[in-house]
């Protein structure tokens, strides 16, 4: 029996769909890392910088948006992909429903620019070219309801596509086009290269939905009807769950950066963000494992195995955990002449490349936990463990941030990795494993 559920877990998640999404998630990271690179070349440590920051705000208003219909969608459309029409009415209704929702945050944000980079952040300059970068918000938000039903329909690495690889690659050829062309590539075609790369995502995936997968997920279609009165989606209590778990997990990334931001400079918070961009490839690596495992975890729930949880759990970890070590070692060796390739020189800067590392490395070595609380109803668990541990990276960076500037965002940061996975670990084997 053990043996069969190695096996299974080796299929299921550490099989051909993992490889594939760790392939398109490193390709994703090294596109990424180039497009850092070739960008602060080309504008400055502080444009960039004011980008980063657009974009983390782009990325809360998109989570606020979604309202954790991506998660719910994958879990959802994992029950019945066999059935296409009950999965083309779905996704029909979220399609819909998300662009709708797009619009109003977009104009919320034309008139919220003003005030965020005129007074709040002291950055006048970027307002106009903020309001540029919000257009890309509605394809950027639709665009991950797409990767949830294709996640649900365990086309995974597809769904990963969604997220950053491809993104990554449209906006590296628009930029080297624009160079070819003789256009003078600064803040302003930047942010626009940036929008056409998210509208030709979009495009290109809802013509794999539509001809690939052949499913009508048009939002013109009559007869549609509110999604959140939909079996599985109508529950506020999970949507709210989930939201808050998507919030705070993308705030474990961006918080630092906000608060170097306001309390610091812009070139603090772009440099912040290249230690970030280079501690990817392992984030990402654990990101394949978890979105690869989250279909077989809820359908393998639902089957009452969960012996092949607890499996999963403990041989995603060793693997994850592995492959973290060995970044934490290739950052420990080569960690300074990695960043100059970004003639970033500061020892403190690679001592917080090193404090980071650190905190992806327990990030990986637990693995799957919170995908394991999500996908089995302890998703309010999951929520409530996120927001304490947020709430406590806000103490600490606001007194190490303040106090310590980048090496200070780093500690925090690893602290938070360690408290929160912890957390998350006990939970899993108190609430799922030995209820």
């Amino acid at each position: 029996m053990k043996g069969q559920i190695t096996q299974a877990v080796k299929k299921g998640s550490l099989g051909s769909d993992a490889l594939m999404v760790i392939l398109v998630k490193v390709l994703g990271a090294v596109m990424t890392i180039a497009l850092s690179i070739y960008i602060t070349r080309v504008i400055g440590k502080g444009a960039y910088g004011l980008i980063s920051l657009g974009n983390q705000i782009l990325n809360y208003s998109l989570l606020f948006i979604l309202a954790g219909y991506n998660q719910i969608t994958t879990r959802e459309i994992s029950k019945i992909r066999e059935d296409r029409s009950k999965v083309e009415f779905y996704a029909s209704m979220l399609h819909r429903y998300i662009f709708s929702r797009s619009i109003l945050m977009m104009l919320f944000l034309f008139v919220a620019a003003y005030p965020l980079f005129n007074i709040l952040f002291d950055s006048p300059s970027f307002v106009f070219p903020f309001i540029i970068l919000t257009v890309g918000l509605i394809p950027q938000t639709v665009s991950r309801i797409f990767s949830g039903v294709l996640l649900g329909m365990k086309k995974v690495w597809q769904a990963n596509l969604t997220e950053q690889t491809l993104t990554s690659a449209l906006l590296l050829t628009f930029l080297l086009v624009f160079n070819q062309f003789g256009f003078n590539l600064n803040l302003y075609s930047v942010v626009t290269c940036f929008v056409l790369a998210r509208y030709v995502m979009y495009f290109i995936f809802s013509f794999y939905l539509s001809k690939g997968l052949d499913l009508d997920i048009s939002f013109y279609k009559r007869g549609l009807e509110n999604i959140t009165k939909q079996p599985g989606f109508d529950s506020k209590a999970s949507r709210r769950s989930f939201l808050l778990i998507a919030l705070t997990s993308y705030s474990y990334n961006t918080i630092n950066s906000l608060i170097l931001g306001f309390t610091s400079n812009p070139v603090d918070v772009g440099v912040f963000n290249i230690l970030m961009k280079i501690a990817t490839p392992i984030a990402f690596i654990l990101i394949a494992f978890q979105r690869s495992s989250m279909p077989r975890i809820a359908k393998k729930y639902a089957d009452g195995d969960i012996k092949y949880l607890e499996q999963a759990f403990q041989k995603i970890g060793l693997f994850a955990g592995v492959l973290g070590l060995l970044f934490f070692l290739l950052v420990l060796i080569l960690g300074r002449d990695i960043l100059l390739i970004w003639n970033i020189e500061e020892y403190e800067v690679y001592l917080s490349l090193l404090i980071l590392a650190l905190g992806f490395l327990i990030n990986a070595a637990t693995s799957v936990a919170g995908p394991i609380l999500a996908m089995t109803g302890q998703e309010s668990i999951h929520s409530i463990i996120n927001i304490i541990s947020v709430l406590l990276q806000v103490i600490l960076s606001l007194i190490l941030t303040i106090k310590y500037g980048i090496i200070g965002a780093a500690i925090t940061f690893t602290i938070i990795m360690l408290l929160s996975n912890l957390a998350k670990v006990f939970f899993m084997y108190k609430r799922v494993l030995q209820p």
